[in-house]
């Protein structure tokens, strides 16, 4: 894929993983004076196992950002903020629970670890078992008995979850709790996907603008059709570089779409997890994958590098793809991930015989790409890195030829362009 070129996938996933146990290292510093005193020496424990807190999974992206928001909430001496405990199930009135409830997040993730890595892990704690838990290998977890107490959590290679040396079961009456599974795996070649429905942290509608489906047996013939048939086609376009492509996103989840229209989403907040669309298109579900996984790919290069020297967050500049005004860094962002999509429908040309429909999509992604760089070299104030960016972006582009497409489809994009471009006009956006 020619906007590889800028960035291989696997060098920006190895140098965010680094940047991953950094930024975490620095978190926990900033936290340690606001530990309740019962859990300084399970913070020390925490400490001695960050790797296994900060390792590149979804919902250690997830810990970092709740855990600055709380920091910043603690330092201005506000309540936890929705963004830093929405996630959590508050469960006591005491004034450090929620602090608690943090750390036992952490607790959650280096217990991840090690089942996915089936290696040791151990914590000595005194504190009540959080009311809802998500343990590896057993799934979401209610618990109705109050009155537990933890002494002792660990992971045993031979005999997994431990809770005070007993199995869970052993630990909670079964009438005490009740268990949402969540061991939905999808594989296709050597990439495993995961499609954790029942996990209280990555299943949030925030993060996918849209309803996400939880009833996979609903869509399990979706899945098994649709959504497979659109990873064939991606391997099939791209054969030397769709792991590359996949790899970018280790967890999917599922949009429920009511209208002919159709989105799909992923946040800078929870690199590695996308959300993609329930259609019946299997062209335009692939589009999505490809378009996500390069969000992915830009999101995790946005936490290495600056590429802007300062305003790319202001939200005023007209956008080919959007409606509403928009910053600078996400004109960026569209105008990176189209130019893959592009990329993707012009294959589709080449190796599929042309039709209307991907001829159309070629030629309007193109075009709304070229436009985006517009807009970005008219206002975007770079850092050196930010003008490579932006060259490689422009430079993806070279030897894409508009002679395979037929007038009638140039001239049914350019109305539609036409037609966006008249917000420039009439809302006044920052534009050409």
């Amino acid at each position: 894929m020619k906007i590889f070129n800028f960035c291989k996938p696997d060098d920006a996933m190895n140098e965010s993983k680094k940047y991953l146990i950094a930024k975490g290292s620095f978190l926990f510093e900033k936290l340690k004076p606001f530990i309740p005193k019962n859990c300084e020496k399970l913070f020390e424990q925490i400490l001695l196992a960050k790797n296994k807190v900060f390792f590149d999974h979804p919902r250690s992206w997830h810990f970092i950002y709740t855990t600055q928001k709380l920091i910043s909430d603690l330092l201005n001496d506000n309540d936890p903020s929705p963004e830093s405990i929405s996630h959590l199930f508050v469960d006591s009135i005491k004034k450090d629970r929620v602090l608690e409830l943090h750390l036992f997040n952490a607790i959650e993730q280096a217990l991840l670890y090690s089942h996915l890595n089936n290696c040791k892990t151990r914590f000595t704690l005194n504190f009540q078992m959080p009311t809802q838990t998500y343990l590896p290998g057993i799934g979401n977890i209610l618990i109705n008995d109050r009155t537990k107490i933890i002494s002792d959590i660990s992971y045993e290679p031979n005999q997994g979850l431990l809770i005070n040396n007993k199995n869970f079961d052993e630990f909670i009456d079964s009438t005490d709790h009740v268990i949402k599974n969540d061991n939905y795996n999808i594989k296709f070649n050597d990439h495993k996907i995961h499609v954790p429905v029942h996990d209280p942290i990555l299943n949030n509608p925030y993060f996918a603008n849209g309803p996400i489906i939880k009833n996979l047996f609903e869509i399990e013939e979706w899945i098994n059709e649709r959504l497979i048939k659109s990873l064939e086609l991606v391997k099939e376009l791209f054969p030397k570089e769709y792991l590359n492509i996949l790899n970018l996103s280790t967890h999917f989840f599922f949009i429920h779409n009511s209208s002919e229209r159709f989105s799909s989403a992923s946040s800078e907040k929870i690199p590695g997890l996308i959300y993609l669309p329930c259609i019946n298109n299997v062209n335009h579900i692939a589009e999505c994958i490809i378009h996500e996984n390069l969000h992915q790919l830009l999101f995790r290069l946005e936490k290495l590098i600056n590429f802007y020297n300062k305003g790319q967050n202001i939200e005023s500049y007209w956008s080919p793809w959007r409606d509403d005004p928009r910053p600078l860094r996400m004109i960026m962002h569209g105008s990176f991930v189209f130019a893959g999509v592009s990329e993707f429908w012009m294959r589709m040309i080449k190796n599929k015989n042309s039709n209307l429909d991907s001829s159309y999509q070629f030629y309007l992604r193109l075009k709304q790409v070229k436009d985006g760089l517009k807009v970005l070299h008219n206002h975007a104030d770079y850092s050196p890195a930010g003008e490579d960016l932006h060259n490689k972006v422009d430079q993806s582009l070279d030897g894409f030829n508009f002679d395979l497409i037929p007038n009638e489809i140039k001239k049914e994009a350019n109305k539609a362009l036409k037609r966006k471009r008249k917000k420039i006009d009439n809302e006044r956006y920052l534009g050409f």
